[in-house]
C-alpha cells in the first residue's frame, strides 16, 4: 500500500526530477538481483505499475513528462530563473567563496545579492540542486566532506547486498541491503533537481549505512561461530 501510495504522489506531482528517480528506481530494481527478491516479486510489480498507471492515467500532466524529450527548449534551459542560469550563478558564487562557501543555507540569498550586484532584479532563487547546494553553501571542503559519506554509503549498502549469508538474519540483512541501495539510488538521482541537501533522507541514509556497517561485523562473527 505504501509503495502504491508513493508512486501515485509522484506521478501526480508532475515532478520531472521524481520521475527520473523513479524510473532509474524501477530499472535498478528490475534489472539487479537482490537476495530475496524473486521474479515472480518482480513480475508482479511490473503488473502493478501497469494497472496502477492504466487506472489513474487520465489525471497525470502526460504533456509534461513528454518534455523530457526535449529538453533544449525547456524553460529550465532558456529562462533566466531556469535551473541552468541559477546553477551558473552557483557556481560563481563557489568561485568567490571556494573554502567557507556562503553559509548553510543562505544560497537563495546569496544569488539575491549577486543579481543585485549585477543590476538585475534581486530576486531570491533557490539553487535547485542538492550537490550543487553543498558546494555554494559549505565550500569545497564541505562537498567533499558530502560526497565521500555518499560514496562510503552507497559502497556499505552495495557490499552488504552481496554478503555470504548462512542465517536467518544474514539473509534478512542481505534484502534490506538490497532494497537500501535502490531507494538511495532514488535519492540521488532526484537530489539533483531539489535543494534538500540537509533533508531528513540522506541523514537517514547516511545513518543507516554507519548501523548496518556496525552490525554486518556481528552478523559476521556470529556466523563464524554456528
Amino acid at each position: 500500500a505504501s509503495i502504491l501510495t508513493a508512486l501515485m504522489v509522484i506521478l501526480y506531482t508532475g515532478s520531472r526530477g521524481g520521475m527520473l528517480g523513479l524510473i532509474a528506481v524501477i530499472a535498478f530494481f528490475l534489472f539487479t538481483k537482490m537476495h530475496g527478491i524473486t521474479k515472480s516479486h518482480k513480475v508482479v510489480f511490473t503488473v502493478a505499475m501497469i494497472i496502477l498507471f492504466i487506472s489513474i492515467s487520465s489525471k497525470i500532466d502526460m504533456d509534461r513528462y513528454f518534455t523530457l524529450t526535449d529538453v533544449g527548449s525547456d524553460y529550465n534551459v532558456t529562462d533566466e530563473f531556469g535551473r541552468f542560469q541559477i546553477w551558473k550563478r552557483g557556481f560563481d558564487l563557489l568561485l568567490s567563496n571556494p573554502l567557507t562557501g556562503v553559509g548553510a543555507d543562505c544560497s537563495a540569498m546569496a544569488i539575491g545579492y549577486a543579481r543585485e550586484a549585477l543590476g538585475i532584479t534581486a530576486k531570491w532563487q533557490e539553487l535547485h540542486n542538492s550537490y550543487i547546494q553543498v558546494a555554494v553553501e559549505t565550500g569545497l571542503i564541505g562537498f567533499i566532506l558530502f560526497m565521500a559519506l555518499i560514496m562510503q554509503s552507497f559502497k556499505t549498502f552495495s557490499r552488504l547486498k552481496n554478503i555470504k549469508a548462512t542465517t536467518p538474519e544474514a539473509i534478512e540483512f542481505k534484502t534490506i541491503s538490497g532494497l537500501m541501495l535502490v531507494a538511495f539510488i532514488g535519492q540521488l538521482v532526484t537530489a539533483f533537481f531539489i535543494t534538500q541537501a540537509y533533508s531528513l533522507f540522506f541523514t537517514t541514509f547516511f545513518a543507516f549505512s554507519a548501523v548496518m556497517r556496525n552490525l554486518s561485523v556481528k552478523l559476521d562473527d556470529r556466523q563464524r561461530s554456528i
